[in-house]
C-alpha cells in the first residue's frame, strides 16, 4: 500500500469521524488511530479579545471571509483541500476578522493560525 493510500484512509477516516482502523493482508499490516474526534475549529489561547482561528490539517488554504467582516457562529469562514478534498474551516464564535494570517493557496501546517479574530 501506497503513502498516498494510507494518506486517502487517513482522510476518510476524519470525515467519517473513525477513531481506528487496522489493515491487514498476507504481507502488509496497518493501523491508523486518532487519538479523539477534532472540532472543526481549535481556539487560539485567549489574548484579551481577539481569537486565532487556527488549521486542523495540512494542506492548501482558501480563506471564504476577509478583515473588517463579521462572522457568526458556526460559518465556514475558510477551507483546507487536502489531495483535493476540501475541509470546511467554521467559525467557534461570532466576531470580526482581523486579519486573514495566510494568503490564498498557501501550505498550512497542523495548528498553524490562519485568521485573527475580534470577539
Amino acid at each position: 500500500m501506497s503513502a498516498e493510500h494510507i494518506e486517502k484512509l487517513a482522510i476518510l477516516m476524519a470525515k467519517k469521524g473513525i477513531l481506528e482502523l487496522e489493515i491487514k493482508d498476507t504481507d502488509f499490516e496497518c493501523s491508523l488511530k486518532r487519538s479523539k474526534l477534532l472540532p472543526h475549529i481549535s481556539p487560539a489561547e485567549k489574548k484579551e479579545d481577539v481569537w486565532e482561528i487556527k488549521a486542523e490539517t495540512v494542506g492548501i488554504f482558501y480563506p471564504k471571509v476577509k478583515p473588517k467582516e463579521r462572522v457568526e457562529s458556526n460559518q465556514v469562514v475558510g477551507l483546507i483541500t487536502v489531495i483535493g478534498e476540501p475541509f470546511d474551516l467554521f467559525s467557534d464564535r461570532e466576531g470580526e476578522v482581523l486579519e486573514v494570517l495566510v494568503k490564498e493557496g498557501n501550505a498550512v501546517q497542523y495548528g498553524q493560525p490562519l485568521f485573527s479574530m475580534q470577539i
